[in-house]
């Protein structure tokens, strides 16, 4: 039996002719280790009791602010080997994905369409230079949950100590606002925009 690294015929190679990560992979098999990691840490919002029981109120809103698309696809299981093999495509001089049937690019556009993000509005910042105490009341105050004083500082808080607060029959309409912000800030500091610390949100 002829056992070869990969590819039969090297001609299918468009964007790089005779070279294939197949022969990184036979030649060392750490390479193939290699998988790059998606950082995201907000997939304990995902559990199958709490996407069950969303309330309807609380999906309302996400829609009404247009983060219910990313609230829908965060919970996917990612495919990493994947990811790094269309990473490997990646041409920054064209700012484009080189595939073997031609050039392909991502959009904000694409962006907005595919998980109904709202783009074209006003910016919304905020400051960033805040105490301890100031960010854990305003946790308090938006988001209904006061986070011990170790879970966080000027600057980041761990993810475990957001809690949406908990609903019943008789929440108001602010328990539900509250309810559906702690979401978004998971979503934002655990899907749109993560850093790399595995554990804790950008405040």
């Amino acid at each position: 039996m002829d056992v070869h690294p990969g590819l039969i015929s090297r001609d299918v190679l468009v964007i790089e002719p005779g070279e294939h990560r197949c022969d990184a992979v036979w030649e060392n098999e750490e390479y193939a280790k290699n998988v790059l990691k998606c950082h995201r840490t907000c997939t304990s919002l995902y559990t199958k009791t709490l996407v069950i029981n969303r309330p309807v109120r609380v999906i309302e809103i996400l829609r009404e602010y247009g983060y219910y698309g990313v609230e829908k696809v965060s919970g996917l299981q990612l495919d990493l080997a994947l990811i790094t093999s269309i990473v490997e495509r990646w041409r920054p001089e064209t700012h484009s994905f080189h595939l073997p049937f031609g050039e392909v690019g991502i959009t904000l556009q694409d962006v907005e369409i595919l998980l109904g993000l709202p783009v074209d509005d006003i910016p919304l910042a905020g400051m960033t230079g805040r105490s301890r105490n100031q960010w854990i009341q305003i946790c308090e105050d938006m988001m209904g949950f006061r986070p011990h004083t170790s879970d966080i500082t000027s600057k980041m808080i761990k993810m475990s100590a957001i809690g949406p607060k908990q609903l019943t029959n008789h929440s108001i309409d602010v328990d539900y606002l509250q309810h559906a912000r702690t979401i978004r800030f998971k979503l934002l500091g655990g899907s749109l925009f993560p850093n790399t610390s595995g554990n804790k949100v950008s405040l």
